[in-house]
């Protein structure tokens, strides 16, 4: 009788251990897979670099002080920006990027010149070389 009385005690109580067990398990599991920014850690491999040349459509000569911003694309809306800089003087420009996303949206533009956009897919530790043409409005 004693036996079969520990037996009925101990039961319960290792339904209640692994019951536990299970539930702390699929929360910390639940916790990883429902994150809503992936997890980035700072180093060299998780970054992109951009670069290239902004230079006037009629004239090929280059453009200083063109703007160069890339931003987050996701369900047709821009996201915040990830990286923007200037054009030097000889219109050359370089970015470093940590890509957020499947897609990101480039934007070249200056004061006087008509504004172009266009979609990047980014990748970690990847090298992008983009040149663009910018066309004068005729405003300054």
């Amino acid at each position: 009788m004693s036996k079969r009385l520990n037996q009925t005690l101990i039961n319960p109580v290792k339904a209640v251990v692994v019951g536990l067990t299970l539930f702390l398990v699929s929360i910390v599991l639940l916790s990883f897979t429902n994150t809503r920014q992936p997890v980035v850690f700072a180093s060299d491999s998780a970054t992109a670099t951009v670069t290239g040349y902004v230079k006037d459509a009629e004239t090929l000569r280059p453009i200083a002080g063109a703007g160069v911003k890339i931003a987050r694309y996701k369900n047709s809306l821009w996201g915040k920006w990830l990286a923007k800089t200037k054009t030097d003087e000889k219109g050359f420009y370089t970015m470093e990027v940590i890509p957020e996303g499947k897609a990101q949206i480039i934007r070249f533009s200056k004061p006087g010149y008509q504004t172009i956009k266009g979609f990047l897919f980014l990748s970690p530790g990847g090298n992008e070389k983009i040149d663009v043409v910018l066309n004068s409005t005729g405003k300054n």
